[in-house]
């Protein structure tokens, strides 16, 4: 069994899925969908995926979006060590797995585009300027608990 993987090269939380496939030595091919492939708002990828985003992963016929919740069903499905072993360690897992998602990832991502990834003309100083506060605070509770 060889799980689809869709997504592209450029897309970070594609990456997250491949890299964690490939540390449990789990086969998959990638159905590149999004960035320059396109075809992620495409009517058969939305039946797959409603959101239109990537990735998307089909495990024999269980579809799943979301790189941090597949990651988790992944790492559990396939006995990860990564994964923790009692419950609370997995609830501090997914408190830090969902703080990267819903707290750093959007500041970074503008502020990684917008200082190095765009053309310089496609660049937007400003919107880099106001996302890197809010970035480098949330770092700074991520160094604090580290």
């Amino acid at each position: 069994m060889v799980i689809r993987i869709y997504g592209y090269e450029r897309s970070s939380n594609t990456q997250k899925v491949w890299w964690l496939c490939d540390e449990l030595g789990v086969p998959f091919e990638t159905i590149l969908k999004g960035g320059q492939y396109s075809g992620h708002k495409a009517a058969e990828y939305l039946l797959l995926n409603p959101n239109g985003q990537i990735p998307t992963i089909d495990d024999d016929g269980f579809v799943m979006w979301e790189s941090a919740a597949i990651n988790f069903y992944l790492a559990e499905k396939y006995k990860s060590p990564l994964l923790p072993p009692d419950m609370a360690s997995k609830g501090r897992a997914l408190q830090w797995a969902f703080f990267i998602s819903n707290d750093v990832e959007a500041d970074m991502i503008l502020v990684f585009q917008h200082r190095f990834r765009f053309p310089p003309e496609k660049r937007n100083a400003k919107l880099a300027d106001e996302a890197e506060p809010k970035l480098l605070a949330k770092m700074q509770v991520l160094e604090d608990h580290l």
